[in-house]
């Protein structure tokens, strides 16, 4: 029995009622012939190994190797509001010296509020951690929360060394002088 206008036989209504009474089972026969598959695991794990791999070259990782220079950043959210710290921690894990290396430090201007959001590193020297205290003020009463987003520059690229997320706290509300 063929269809008008298809190369494909029209289904009878006795093979479609056999698929619909059946399609719970065939769905999970067919997720566990895809998890059980080594081929598409070897397949995911390596397109993730690649993506990280990507990631970590153009700076968005815990770690960058850009540009010939390895630099690993780490951040941390000291207090509860409104004022906040971030602690971060810089090393320079290569074999060589960074002189000026510019930071930036961008967040919602409507929310935050960082005093100095640009400045120079005057020097990395390799396997030293340097310890920087970046102070965010939260200028929002209602508070709310945000990320802060902290960019090691270069200054032969346009490409930042490294970058770090830091999610903030919702802040506490300022106290009131009485």
């Amino acid at each position: 029995m063929w269809s008008t206008g298809s190369r494909w036989p029209a289904e009878t209504g006795i093979s479609t009622l056999s698929k619909m009474d059946r399609c719970s089972a065939m769905s999970s026969n067919w997720r566990l012939s895809l998890w059980d598959s080594s081929d598409l695991t070897k397949m995911s794990t390596s397109a993730a190994w690649i993506t990280y791999v990507n990631l970590l070259g153009t700076g968005h990782g815990p770690m960058s190797s850009s540009g010939g220079a390895q630099v690993r950043i780490n951040a941390q959210v000291l207090g509860m509001g409104p004022q906040f710290k971030i602690l971060v921690r810089i090393q320079n894990a290569g074999s060589t010296s960074l002189n000026d290396v510019p930071v930036h430090c961008t967040t919602n201007p409507n929310l935050y509020r960082i005093p100095k959001p640009c400045f120079f590193l005057p020097i990395l020297v390799p396997q030293q951690v340097y310890l920087l205290e970046v102070p965010v003020a939260c200028i929002n009463e209602n508070g709310g929360t945000a990320s802060v987003r902290i960019f090691l520059a270069s200054q032969h690229s346009h490409v930042p060394l490294i970058s770090a997320v830091v999610q903030m706290p919702i802040s506490e509300p300022p106290l009131l002088d009485f």
